[in-house]
């Protein structure tokens, strides 16, 4: 892509935000331990959710709900690039990846070191150049390859190229005369360093474990009605305390309780004879309405009720079976008028037909009629009498 190196942009602090196609995937970024600053590598959530979103849309949700059957359809060629600031910010320069006022910036953040201006923080970031190809840039702290830098700026250093070497297979050093001049060549691995990387694990395990806080959480007050059943219905092994089910995005607090059984809540219904549920049913009803709910009573237990109950099976039930019965007696001479009719019907087309196939097969009658005639004149020899 061309840049307009004439345009003047007012920048931020982060200048990835500006370089086209770059995704930061491993941030170094400081971290508050008990005493001090501590140096930690962590995911660049967002930048990630931007990278996967750009080559499948919808791939990333969250952290961990990522489509990698999406993602796994786009492949790019990776190359590995580190070493001097300067010299990575050329190479991009040169490939027209970023302008001149970029350059400027990158190289300013190197000699200057000033969290205010706007700079390139350390880390590890995926350049996309084309669709096949892709740089993966470990761009370092200021200083680290220097003879003089200190153990922890080499430490971090080692441990962003080991994440380099594991992403990709090939990688490019871009390093001056005045970086190789620094390196020990002759360095071996001594029992003195290893005592010295041994002090330095140690001290930094122990920072972490005094770093461990607890911090005051939050209570959830409970209704009386479920704190109740809690404490009374401790039994059979069975604890109605409240549950935390965690999740990695929503975690969700649950009351418990028991549900009785059917038979518990509703008590069997009595039994009664034909004889003896009018009695019954007379008793209940003194100085009471009867609610019939139309909802929940069927016929049959409507027909129960008005027979044995109220004993008045003539006076309501007579007009209703006389109504069903006639009902159904209309419905049973429409059934017979309709196939009738259609016995008609089905007369009528048969009659059609058939006057139909006279008609075409007429012709072809007579031509018969005529030909066996003529057959008839002809003699053994063939000849006509």
């Amino acid at each position: 892509m061309n840049i307009d190196s004439n345009a003047q942009i007012r920048y931020g602090n982060d200048l990835s935000e500006y370089i086209p196609r770059l995704y930061r995937l491993l941030d170094l970024c400081k971290d508050d331990c008990l005493n001090h600053l501590a140096d930690k590598i962590i995911i660049s959530k967002d930048s990630l959710k931007k990278l996967c979103n750009d080559i499948a849309p919808l791939s990333f949700k969250s952290i961990s709900e990522i489509d990698y059957t999406k993602l796994n359809s786009t492949s790019f060629r990776l190359i590995g690039c580190y070493g001097n600031h300067i010299l990575i910010a050329k190479l991009l320069l040169n490939g027209d990846i970023i302008n001149q006022q970029l350059y400027d910036l990158l190289n300013a953040s190197v000699s200057m070191n000033n969290t205010n201006t706007p700079s390139l923080r350390p880390g590890i970031y995926l350049l996309i150049v084309n669709t096949d190809l892709a740089l993966v840039i470990h761009w370092p702290e200021i200083g680290c390859y220097e003879e003089s830098a200190s153990s922890k700026l080499k430490k971090n250093m080692i441990n962003l190229h080991r994440y380099l070497t594991k992403l990709t297979d090939h990688q490019l050093c871009f390093m001056n005369d005045k970086d190789l001049e620094s390196f020990d060549w002759n360095h071996l691995k001594s029992d003195d360093d290893d005592d010295i990387c041994y002090e330095f694990e140690v001290k930094k395990t122990q920072e972490e474990r005094e770093d461990f806080k607890i911090y005051p959480g939050f209570e959830v007050n409970l209704s009386e009605k479920i704190t109740t059943e809690i404490n009374n219905n401790i039994q059979d092994d069975i604890h109605l305390y409240p549950i935390v089910v965690e999740s990695a995005t929503n975690q969700s607090f649950v009351t418990r309780h028991l549900i009785k059984t059917a038979s518990q809540l509703r008590p069997s219904a009595p039994i009664f004879t034909a004889f003896d549920f009018q009695r019954e049913l007379q008793t209940r009803l003194k100085g009471r309405k009867l609610h019939i709910n139309r909802e929940t009573m069927n016929i049959k237990s409507l027909e129960i009720l008005i027979k044995h109950g109220l004993k008045m099976e003539d006076e309501l039930l007579g007009p209703l079976r006389n109504v069903i019965a006639a009902a159904k007696m209309k419905y049973d001479k429409r059934k017979d008028q309709e196939k009738d009719e259609i016995n008609k019907d089905i007369e009528i087309i048969s009659n059609l037909a058939w006057k139909k196939l006279r008609d075409s097969y007429r012709p072809f009658e007579e031509l018969l009629g005529q030909e066996t005639s003529e057959h008839k004149n002809i003699n053994d020899e063939g000849k006509y009498i």
